[in-house]
């Protein structure tokens, strides 16, 4: 029995149940063969995740979702999510269109913004639109178009598009039609890359941008996340503070805060807690275990697993068949995205990378890229020759 913020958790994870206070109501639930039945805002979700599903509601409308052996069908804007995230797949529409898919054995189809999303994010791989064009991309065993390994990526994130291929060709972008201004070390990036842009600080503030026509404002440190995704928006605090977003017409907002949420979408489970405490989770085969707050993200997305920490510690993660260990934050980031592995390592090499305080040192291309581009410098080689610049203090050397 625990009492993580003003009210507190009570609960009993065996065969009996959870009895839990979020925030001003509680969330009393049972995630083994009974059933959960909770209060996460002004409404209520009552839920079953083990062998039966969940029937909830999240907003004013709900979500009546089956996560496990049936499926989730589920409704969060005006026109709702369908879903089956274990054995069979989740069918989904977060926008003004619909988001379609699957993410256990096959892959997931969606669509985020006005356009769609068709992905497949574990053995097959990831293909997707973002913006109003769109990212058509494999990540996994496929690859990705956006190809990051051998090939390349070729994609368009604004109305422009950035149109690159960093793997043995090189870049070719253009990243919008305004401008980027950048500060990635104390003080963060403040970038725009579509109409409007991102504005946004990794380091030891946060990062608020704009993605699509309206954008993301997103602090991800220890402020939070405020954020707008489609045509309005997502608006979110995951750090110390609370979750206030939009997700669809209509929307989501949540407060995750104090407390935290256990849970189990695929074929293991999902045990988390986003607030102070953090996540762990498991998504697909084998499973997330992941900490968003003051600890970090341990967690795996495809075949293996990723084991990350995004706030004060850092990502350690795995993203393909091999493995990502990445620190975003005060440290670094060290990973692997393709079949062979980004340390941070997007082509044929590898990336070594520390965007906080120390620096990037990376490899994009056949050679490296050795970057910093904090308060010391950035050295790096992006197609076959390179570029070995600094943006801090102190220089920038190209080639």
């Amino acid at each position: 029995m625990c009492d993580q913020g003003l009210n507190g958790i009570m609960y009993d994870q065996g065969l009996n149940g959870i009895t839990w206070v979020q925030g001003l109501n509680a969330i009393m639930y049972d995630q083994g063969l009974n059933c959960i039945v909770y209060d996460q805002g002004l409404n209520t979700i009552m839920w079953d995740q083990g062998l039966n599903g969940i029937m909830c509601d999240q907003d004013i409308n709900g979500i009546i979702c089956d996560q496990v052996i049936n499926g989730i069908m589920c409704d969060q804007g005006l026109n709702g999510i369908m879903c089956d995230q274990g054995l069979n797949g989740i069918m989904y529409d977060q926008g003004l269109n619909a988001i379609m898919y699957y993410q256990g054995l096959y892959g997931i189809m969606y669509d985020q913004g006005l356009n769609t999303i068709m992905c497949d994010q574990g053995l097959n791989g990831i293909m997707y639109d973002q913006g109003i064009n769109g990212i058509i991309c494999d990540q996994v065993i496929n690859g990705i178009m956006c190809d990051q390994g051998l090939n390349g990526i070729m994609y368009d994130q604004g109305l422009n598009g950035i149109m690159y291929d960093q793997g043995l060709n090189g870049i070719m972008y253009d990243q919008g039609l305004n401008t980027i201004m950048c500060d990635q070390g104390i003080n963060g990036i403040m970038y725009d890359q579509g109409l409007n842009g991102i504005m946004y600080d990794q380091g030891i503030n946060g990062i608020m941008w704009d993605k699509g026509l309206n954008g993301i404002m997103c602090d991800q440190g220890l402020n939070g996340i405020m954020c707008v995704q489609g045509l309005n928006g997502i608006m979110c605090d995951q750090g110390l503070n609370t979750i206030m977003y939009h997700q669809g017409l209509n929307g989501i907002m949540c407060d995750h805060g104090l407390n935290g949420i256990m849970c189990y979408q695929g074929l293991n489970d999902i045990m988390y807690d986003q607030g102070i405490n953090g996540i762990m989770w498991d998504k697909g085969l084998n499973g997330i275990m992941c900490d968003q707050g003051l600890n970090g993200i341990m967690c795996d997305q495809g075949i293996n697993d990723i084991m990350c920490d995004q706030g004060l510690n850092g990502i350690m993660c795995d993203q393909g068949i091999n493995d990502v260990m990445c620190d975003q934050g005060l440290n670094g980031i060290m990973y692997d995205q393709g079949l062979n592995g980004i340390m941070c390592d997007q082509g044929i090499n590898d990336i070594m990378c520390d965007q906080g305080l120390n620096g990037i040192m990376c490899d994009q291309g056949i050679n490296d890229i050795m970057c910093d581009q904090g308060l010391n410098t950035i050295m790096y080689h992006q197609g076959l020759n390179g570029i070995m610049y600094a943006q801090g203090l102190n220089w920038i050397r190209c080639d």
